[in-house]
Order: structure tokens, then C-alpha cells, then sequence
């Protein structure tokens, strides 16, 4: 699966929520026992104090009107999310881009909110955390999932996370091969699809340990994990997602 290189203009967005967006359409319920599950797995290969941790929902949600309607949405959003509110939004054609952000000062989790209205009145909601090299911080995101949980259903919106972790390895030499099959021994994953590239594995697995199942056009999945060598550093960092990976890796 090629690399996903996540940025905020516009089109990048969209084309990412998206993306997402028709994985976690089909996906279950029980992202918090993802996290729980991964978090422990990824411990035992990635570097100390080192990983990123990532969750994101994406979904549609309500129509707008205009785009002072669709901007006191963005600020009751906000508040919901307990996030600051925006006065202003980004314009690119008949695309409308809300955005707010906060990082928490004790856990440095930052959660960003993007609320995207389309030229035809429909919207798309965005909501990520990530936290990278805090102490603690493993904690910190799984009680920020189940806050932002409990904050998504109080707006009749079903959560649903694709989740990502992501560090150097422990030993850069490692066997990238080894360690693939090492994971997916511990996640009970059955390989469903492979890509290589120069520096880069990644492959797709469905595991009967995880509660999400999403489909890939083609096979059922619900955890990919890549490995990629760093070309000037020579350093190697493995990327796990549920039920995909949506960030560089």
C-alpha cells in the first residue's frame, strides 16, 4: 500500500477523510480494545519513551446551508470537544475547511477538530489525538479515547478510530521480515496482502484478536504493520495501524 502523507490543505484532507472514512464505515465497535491490545505488542519492539500514538474518526455528519451556518457548527463543535473555538475558516473553491486545535498541557496530547463542508451542503467531521515521546502517554490516550468517546456519542455521532503507533525500532538491524512475523504471531494475524518498496514492507492481516473488520475491496482486514528504513539515518521505524495505517510511515 503506498505511503500516505498526511497534511492539512484542503485537498489532502478530504482525500484522507475519505480514504478512512470507507474503511471505518464497515468497521465494528471496541476501538479502546485495540489500543489496549497494541500498545503492549508495539512496547516490545519499538524504542523506550519513543512511539507517536495516533487516533483519528471520521464521518459524515450534518448538512449546512451557508458558511456562517456552517461556522457556528465549527464553535459548538468545539465547545462539545471542550476545544477552542475559531472565528475564521479556510476557503478553496466549494470546499470549506473549520479547524481547532489544543494540546493538553499535563499529557501533550494535542487533538485537533476539522470540520469540512462541501460545495453540495454535506460535511465531513475529523477528529484526531496524538501524543509523541511523553512519559506516560500510553494512559494518557486510552482516557482520552474514552473522554472523546463519551463527547462524539453526546452529539449521536458512533465513534470510530483508526488507531496508529509508531516508533523506531529497539535494533535497527533487526530482520524486518522476523519481527513481521513475530507481531502477527502475538495478533493472531493472518496475512491477507503484502506491498514492498525500496526501504519499506508493509503488510495487511486479519486477526480474529481484534474486534474491527473492514474490508479491502478484496479481503477481510484489521491491522497493517510497516517497516521502513530511514535512507540518511539508516535507523528503522515500524508504523502498526488499526484498522489501517493513514500516516507516513
Amino acid at each position: 500500500m503506498r505511503r500516505i502523507a498526511l497534511a492539512y490543505g484542503i485537498c489532502a484532507i478530504i482525500a484522507l477523510g475519505a480514504w478512512i472514512g470507507g474503511w471505518a464505515a464497515h468497521a465494528d465497535a471496541g476501538r479502546e480494545a485495540a489500543l489496549g491490545l497494541l500498545l503492549p505488542v508495539s512496547s516490545e519492539v519499538m524504542s523506550a519513551g519513543n512511539p507517536k500514538i495516533v487516533m483519528k474518526h471520521t464521518s459524515t455528519y450534518i448538512p449546512y446551508e451557508n458558511k456562517e451556518q456552517l461556522l457556528r457548527t465549527g464553535q459548538s463543535l468545539s465547545q462539545t470537544l471542550g476545544l477552542p473555538a475559531s472565528q475564521a475558516m479556510i476557503e478553496d473553491g466549494d470546499h470549506l475547511l473549520y479547524k481547532s486545535a489544543s494540546t493538553d498541557a499535563r499529557s501533550g496530547i494535542e487533538t485537533t477538530l476539522l470540520w469540512i463542508g462541501f460545495g453540495d451542503g454535506t460535511t465531513e467531521l475529523i477528529v484526531s489525538s496524538q501524543t509523541e515521546g511523553t512519559a506516560g502517554a500510553e494512559e494518557a490516550m486510552i482516557r482520552a479515547q474514552r473522554e472523546l468517546d463519551g463527547k462524539l456519542l453526546a452529539l449521536d455521532i458512533k465513534p470510530q478510530w483508526n488507531i496508529m503507533i509508531q516508533g523506531e525500532l529497539s535494533d535497527s538491524g533487526a530482520d524486518p521480515e522476523r519481527l513481521l512475523n513475530t507481531l502477527s504471531r502475538q495478533l493472531q494475524g493472518q496475512e491477507v496482502e503484502r506491498y514492498e518498496d525500496r526501504g519499506s514492507t508493509s503488510v495487511t492481516y486479519y486477526s480474529p484478536a481484534l474486534q474491527e473488520r473492514v474490508s479491502n475491496g478484496k479481503h477481510a482486514m484489521n491491522v497493517q504493520i510497516a517497516v521502513h528504513r530511514d535512507s540518511v539515518t539508516g535507523k528503522q521505524r515500524m508504523t502498526i495501524g488499526v484498522p489501517a495505517i493513514s500516516i507516513e510511515y
